[in-house]
């Protein structure tokens, strides 16, 4: 046997009170949000912050090896050009030494 569901009819006074629960727990739904954002942002910017602080770190490191990469550059540079002169000043030497020297 079937039973048959009574209809009721709405009442402006019903649908009120349904959109008045309705609010309330949507409005119960989102309370604290606003406080979970702040916790959420303050994380965010502790993060920003510890990023900020590596990434001047890595630059300090990275200039660092650069200047070092510089020197040892420097230093062979030299090195050869002390080299190159001596084997030029010996090259002379030998011309002269020859009779090739002009």
């Amino acid at each position: 046997m079937i039973k048959k569901v009574k209809k009721s009819k709405a009442t402006l006074e019903s649908v009120n009170r349904n959109l008045e629960r309705l609010a309330v727990s949507v409005a119960k739904g989102f309370s604290g949000v606003d406080e979970k954002f702040t916790e959420v942002d303050k994380k965010f910017t502790k993060i920003d912050e510890r990023f900020d602080k590596l990434h001047a770190e890595i630059d300090e490191r990275f200039d660092k090896v650069e200047n070092k990469i510089d020197g040892v550059r420097n230093i062979i540079v030299l090195d050869h050009g002390q080299r190159i002169e001596k084997l030029e000043k010996g090259l002379s030497q030998a011309k002269i030494a020859l009779g090739l020297a002009k």
